[in-house]
């Protein structure tokens, strides 16, 4: 048996051990846009302009106004990759405040905002069709602190269909972001509502992780204030496969072990299979991230394995 630890809570920090000690990469984190309609969320399948599109009684409709968009996991990414060269995501504009001194002092009245300016050349390795970029600026101090909410507002704006291998260049300013604090962006490329993976995701991935961490640790909360002197099995919160682009040569399945803390974090991660030295760090690092509600026993939270089939 292959056995790895993968990960460490310490300090409220996540640590990754693979032989060296170094803060835990955020695994690919495939994504599904969301906006509001009739009180239900619905998939964001294409964007006119900077309106988003869904599918409401078989058919597309436009979603027109000022549409409040959020996102959602999901398991797979589109098919094929694609770059972006030279990209510049940049741009902060004072919309409204007696002067600069009260945007500086955060005076009550002094807002500050503006507007992010993006530019790139994108090649793909695969034809796309309803294309769309979704910019996500959220307030920084999310990444560093976890009682900071991230305050993020997102962005959509209209792409021409992605012929593979052939550079397109796209450029555009955004509508205004409100906020009163420094910000980060990053974008994420869309076809047909499914997330193309890129070679920029970096900055996503880790707002993502943050992101579901405080999420779950909420839940954790919740669930032990819900069952105080109970009894209760580890539950899955969030369980996303390992992505690859070929699993050629792969076993037919495996089986992991998890052992899961108090906290519902993944501590160690063990596989029954030998995989090559990338894919089995893919796979622990995927797993280490997956998220439970703890075992608990007389209401108390307490150390547990689980055991979890993988088929390829």
């Amino acid at each position: 048996m292959q056995s790895r630890k993968i990960g460490t809570a310490i300090g409220g920090l996540f640590l990754a051990t693979f032989g060296w000690a170094a803060p835990l990469t955020a695994p690919a984190h495939p994504t599904v846009l969301m906006a509001e309609h009739d009180g239900k969320p619905q998939a964001v399948v294409a964007v006119e302009k900077e309106e988003p599109c869904i599918i409401a009684g078989g058919r597309r409709l436009r979603l027109r106004g000022n549409i409040p968009l959020t996102t959602e996991r999901v398991e797979r990414y589109a098919a094929g990759t694609a770059t972006l060269d030279a990209m510049r995501v940049e741009g902060l504009q004072l919309i409204s405040a007696a002067s600069e001194l009260d945007v500086d002092k955060f005076t009550p009245g002094a807002t500050i905002g503006g507007y992010v300016e993006f530019s790139a050349t994108i090649t793909t390795t695969n034809d796309l069709a309803d294309c769309y970029v979704a910019l996500v600026v959220f307030e920084s101090a999310f990444l560093k602190d976890d009682t900071h909410p991230p305050k993020a507002q997102i962005r959509v704006r209209q792409l021409p269909d992605l012929l593979a291998g052939r550079p397109t260049p796209v450029k555009f300013s955004t509508s205004p972001f409100l906020g009163r604090e420094k910000t980060s962006a990053f974008v994420l490329l869309f076809s047909a509502g499914r997330e193309v993976r890129t070679n920029v995701s970096s900055l996503g991935d880790q707002y993502f992780y943050r992101r579901e961490r405080v999420i779950h640790a909420a839940a954790v909360r919740h669930w032990l204030e819900q069952n105080p002197g109970a009894s209760r099995p580890a539950q899955p919160l969030l369980l996303m496969p390992p992505q690859f682009a070929s699993t050629e040569g792969f076993p037919a399945d495996a089986t992991a072990d998890l052992t899961i803390t108090p906290d519902g974090t993944v501590l160690h991660v063990s596989l029954d299979r030998t995989f090559t030295p990338s894919t089995e760090e893919n796979i622990l690092r995927t797993l280490g991230a997956w998220l439970f509600l703890p075992k608990i026993t007389g209401g108390a939270p307490v150390l547990t394995h689980v055991l979890v089939p993988l088929r390829f």
